[in-house]
C-alpha cells in the first residue's frame, strides 16, 4: 500500500512555511473554505500522486487539489463524519455547454457538474461517495462511516465536459481512467482503535432498534463482516471484465446495514407464510427478473422461475402455499392490463435501464422519460390498493467501454441515472405519494464497479439478496 502524504492547512495560520506554493495554496484553500462557511475545520491537503490514462503534460498535482475535512468525533459511538474538496486547477469547464435540449436537465445537471468523478472508500466498510458541484469545478465529497479505520481512497476523473449527461450526442460517452491518485492510496478515517467494538456494534442483532414498516430509504452503507484482521486481500484482484478497477477486499464479506435502524431479515419459512394466500406481481425489464429470479430462489424453492424472453406471466407458488409469485416482463413501463385485473396484494415495479440505455435508433432525454413514468405510473395504480405499491429505483450501472455498450451506442451513466433516480423520487413524493420506495440504487451504486458474473450488467447473488430482504419486510409488515 502506498502512505498517504498530506500538508496540514489551518486557517488563519498560513504564512508561516518558507515554501511559498504551500503557503498561496493555504490561502487559496482558506478563502474556498471560508465561503463555504467553515471556518474552523482542521483540513490536510492529499497530494495526488496518480496518472492520466491518456497522457498529460501536467502532473495529477497540478491539475488537482483534494482537501480531507474530518469532523470533530466525539463518542465512540458517533459515526465518522467528513468531508472531500477538489478542485480542478486547470481546464476548467464549467461554462455550461450544449449538452441537452431541456432546460430542466441543463438546471439539474449543474449540482453535479462537467466532470464525472469515481470516489469510492474501501474498508471497514465500503461507500461510494456523491459529488456536489460547488461552482467553478470545485466538488465536494461527503462521507458517513458507521466503522473507523484504514480504508483504500480511489478517485478517478472519468468523464468532463458533461459527456457523462450529453443528451444531443447519439453515442456512447466513453470514460477514462485519469487516477487522481494511485492504486492502494490510503487515508485513516476516525480512530483505528474503535475499529473492532463499532464493527460489533453495527452487525450485532438488537443493537438497534427496528427500522419502521416501508422505510426503504433510510441510511445504510455496506459494513466488513468479516475479521478485521483479515480485512485486506493478500493479492488484489482487478475486475478485468468490465473495467480494470483493482480491489483490496473480498466484496461478498460485505453486509448492508441500517446505520440508524436495523433492517430485518427473513427466512425462507417466514417469508412464505407472509405470501400464502397473496398475489405478488413483479414487474419491469430484466432487473426486476433477477431480482424475482433470487426471490423466488431464496425464499421459494424455485431456482431460475423466469426465463428470458419467455412471454407473459411467469407465476409460481411459495413453496407448499397458496397464492403465487408473478414476473410481467415491462421493459418500458408500458401499461399491461393484465396487472390490474388481479389486484395483487404487491405490486413492484421499475423501468428505467432500457430508457437510459437507448439504442442505434432511440434514445430518449430524462425529460421525456419523467413525462413517461409520471402517467405510467398514475396509470399503474389506479384501481389499486395504495398499500401494495412499491416502486424500486434503477440500480446502478459500472463504467463500461465494451464492444456490447460502444456498439449499441448505449447512454447509461451514473450521473444520469443519478438524476433519474432523485427526479422520479421527487415525483412520487410530490405528486403521487400512494407509493413506497425502495432505493435499489443507493444500495447498488457502492457494488456496481464489483460486477463480475457477466457482462450483462446483473448485481451478483450478495446484492440481490440484501434487495429481496426489502421485498419480504414489505410483503410481512403492511
Amino acid at each position: 500500500m502506498y502512505s498517504t502524504p498530506v500538508r496540514y492547512v489551518l486557517c488563519g495560520r498560513v504564512g508561516f512555511s518558507s515554501d511559498n506554493m504551500i503557503c498561496w495554496r493555504a490561502v487559496v484553500w482558506c478563502f474556498f473554505i471560508f465561503s463555504l462557511e467553515i471556518v474552523s475545520a482542521e483540513c490536510s491537503e492529499l497530494i495526488p500522486d496518480g496518472s492520466f490514462e491518456r497522457g498529460s503534460s501536467w502532473s495529477m498535482s497540478q491539475v488537482f487539489q483534494v482537501l480531507h475535512c474530518p469532523q470533530p468525533h466525539g463518542s465512540p459511538s458517533e459515526h465518522v463524519q467528513g468531508y472531500f474538496l477538489l478542485n480542478k486547477l486547470r481546464e476548467c469547464s464549467s461554462q455550461l455547454s450544449n449538452f441537452s435540449k431541456d432546460l430542466e436537465t441543463v438546471e439539474l445537471a449543474q449540482s453535479i457538474g462537467p466532470d464525472e468523478f469515481l470516489f469510492t472508500l474501501e474498508g471497514p466498510a465500503l461507500l461510494t461517495l456523491q459529488q456536489v458541484h460547488l461552482g467553478e469545478c470545485k466538488y465536494r465529497f461527503d462521507y458517513e462511516l458507521a466503522v473507523p479505520g484504514d480504508f483504500v481512497l480511489t478517485l478517478w476523473r472519468v468523464r468532463d465536459r458533461y459527456l457523462a449527461l450529453n443528451e444531443l450526442d447519439g453515442e456512447h460517452p466513453m470514460f477514462y481512467q485519469d487516477k487522481v491518485f494511485a492504486d492502494g492510496f490510503k487515508v485513516t478515517l476516525g480512530n483505528p482503535e474503535l475499529s473492532k467494538e463499532m464493527q460489533t456494534n453495527i452487525l450485532s442483532s438488537g443493537s438497534l432498534p427496528v427500522c419502521p414498516p416501508r422505510s426503504f430509504r433510510q441510511k445504510a452503507q455496506w459494513i466488513f463482516s468479516g475479521d478485521l484482521e483479515t480485512l485486506w486481500l493478500e493479492t488484489p484482484w482487478v475486475n478485468h471484465l468490465i473495467n480494470n478497477r483493482t480491489w483490496y477486499v473480498e466484496r461478498s464479506a460485505y453486509e448492508w446495514r441500517g446505520l440508524e435502524c436495523e433492517i430485518p431479515h427473513y427466512t425462507s419459512s417466514q417469508v412464505a407464510e407472509c405470501v400464502a394466500g397473496k398475489r405478488v406481481k413483479m414487474t419491469g425489464d430484466s432487473h426486476v427478473r433477477v431480482l424475482f429470479n433470487q426471490f423466488m430462489a431464496s425464499f421459494c424453492g424455485v431456482p431460475s422461475a423466469a426465463i428470458k424472453r419467455r412471454p407473459g406471466d411467469q407465476c409460481s407458488p411459495c413453496q407448499d402455499k397458496p397464492g403465487e409469485v408473478c414476473f410481467v416482463s415491462n421493459i418500458l413501463g408500458e401499461r399491461d392490463p393484465i396487472l390490474n385485473e388481479s389486484h395483487p396484494d404487491m405490486f413492484l415495479i421499475n423501468f428505467g435501464q432500457h430508457f437510459i440505455a437507448g439504442g442505434p435508433r432511440r434514445h430518449n432525454s430524462i425529460q421525456s422519460y419523467l413525462r413517461h413514468f409520471e402517467q405510467a405510473m398514475n396509470e399503474f395504480s389506479s384501481g389499486l390498493d395504495h398499500s401494495s405499491l412499491l416502486w424500486m429505483t434503477t440500480l446502478d450501472f459500472p463504467l463500461r467501454r465494451d464492444q456490447a455498450v460502444v456498439s449499441h451506442r448505449d447512454w447509461r451513466t451514473t450521473p444520469r441515472i443519478r438524476i433519474m433516480r432523485d427526479s422520479t423520487i421527487d415525483v412520487l413524493k410530490t405528486k403521487i405519494p400512494r407509493w413506497a420506495i425502495l432505493d435499489g440504487f443507493q444500495l447498488s451504486t457502492s457494488m456496481t464497479q464489483a460486477i463480475s458474473m457477466d457482462d450483462v450488467h446483473f448485481h451478483e447473488e450478495w446484492i440481490q439478496m440484501h434487495l429481496v430482504h426489502y421485498v419480504a419486510d414489505f410483503l410481512c409488515r403492511p
